[in-house]
């Protein structure tokens, strides 16, 4: 199924994990695009009507009826002992947990090479 998809055609993952392929292109190429993707969602803020009040001392993400959005972004390319559709997204999700850990609202990218 990932095989079959057109280039730059994004999907959602699972839960909040959304997949954007730039097919033919290096992770020199996407980089600074995944970047400009954080920049942009990081400096807006979602309003969900329905939610009054959801501050709470050890969360500072809600703010009355307005979600602050976190980004974490992990990036990966076809190589040499990555070649298949699955073995990218599996170095892609690698690289995300790199950012997530990395303290969020970051960019990781995992090549080939590093997964050996």
């Amino acid at each position: 199924k990932i095989g079959r998809l057109r280039r730059r055609q994004g999907f959602r993952c699972a839960g909040d994990k959304f997949v954007i392929i730039f097919h033919g292109q290096t992770l020199e190429d996407v980089l600074p695009r995944l970047e400009a993707l954080k920049s942009t969602m990081l400096n807006s803020v979602i309003r969900i009507p329905w939610i009054t009040r959801f501050t709470t001392p050890s969360s500072k993400h809600y703010v009355g009826d307005a979600v602050v959005v976190t980004v974490s972004i992990g990036a990966a390319e076809t190589g040499p002992s990555v070649s298949t559709p699955e073995q990218v997204l599996k170095y892609a999700e690698h690289a995300l947990l790199q950012a997530k850990q990395a303290g969020r609202n970051e960019v990781r990218a995992m090549r080939s090479e590093e997964g050996q």
